[in-house]
């Protein structure tokens, strides 16, 4: 409807007036035109487009909802797989670890056993050379001291009167036999024994015979009793005394 304004008249009695331009009520009641339909369809286009914008936006909203749900609930399921395959993974070294440690104890306790073993050996090698070593200077210390001895009471006319009567005891009562002794023993001897001694002795100087000793002759043969050769048996049978003993220890 066309707008109304109202004019006075110069009569003084108003009157209406159609506004320039404005639809009649005839045009209003007429069929719109072809161009009105098409922007009515586009207009009703665009309002179903927006629609249908508005649903797929809000099924992507919900799809991304999903698929976070989906990504949260696979990366619990990964970690407690994880999780779980990290404690299987540590039982599973803790296990291999200690099994491993026992073998190293093993191993280490051997192989300390084995250095004790040898030390051992080794202690008691050195104990058997120690002994040895000990006995050989005990050895050499008895045998020096004996010669001392010796030496120092084989000039005294007793020792020397019974070192004559102990050999020709250990040789028998054969006759015909003769003591040969050291020139000076034999000057000594002379000076100093009781005659008949002397006769019974049969005492005959002999420059192969040292101070102290004597060689025993008769028929039987000869007894050697001079001290060089005691000396020489007492070594003998120290030093036979000496390797039993390092046999034993060696044993």
């Amino acid at each position: 409807m066309g707008e109304v304004i109202f004019k006075p008249e110069i009569s003084g009695a108003p009157r209406q007036l159609a506004r320039p331009g404005a639809p009649s009520a005839r045009d209003m009641l007429q069929e719109p035109s072809a161009e009105q339909r098409l922007r009515d369809e586009n207009t009703a286009l665009r309002i179903a487009l927006q629609d249908v914008q508005n649903d797929l936006d809000a099924a992507r909203s919900a799809a991304a909802a999903d698929l976070a749900r989906v990504r949260e609930a696979v990366a619990r399921e990964q970690a407690a797989s994880h999780a779980q395959a990290a404690r299987a993974g540590l039982d599973e070294g803790r296990r291999q670890g200690l099994a491993e440690g026992r073998r190293a104890a093993d191993e280490a306790a051997a192989a300390r056993l084995a250095e004790i073993d040898k030390l051992m050996r080794s202690l008691a090698d050195a104990r058997r050379r120690v002994l040895a070593e000990a006995e050989a200077m005990v050895v050499e210390s008895i045998f020096a001291g004996v010669c001392r001895v010796i030496g120092a009471h084989a000039l005294d006319p007793r020792v020397l009167r019974a070192s004559i009567a102990a050999a020709r005891a250990a040789y028998g009562t054969a006759d015909g036999v003769s003591v040969g002794i050291h020139p000076a023993d034999h000057r000594l001897l002379g000076e100093t024994a009781a005659p008949e001694w002397l006769a019974r002795a049969g005492l005959v100087a002999d420059e192969g015979v040292g101070r102290g000793g004597c060689i025993v002759r008769g028929p039987e043969g000869e007894l050697d009793a001079r001290l060089e050769t005691q000396a020489g048996l007492l070594q003998a049978a120290l030093l036979a005394a000496h390797g039993g003993g390092e046999e034993r220890a060696d044993a």
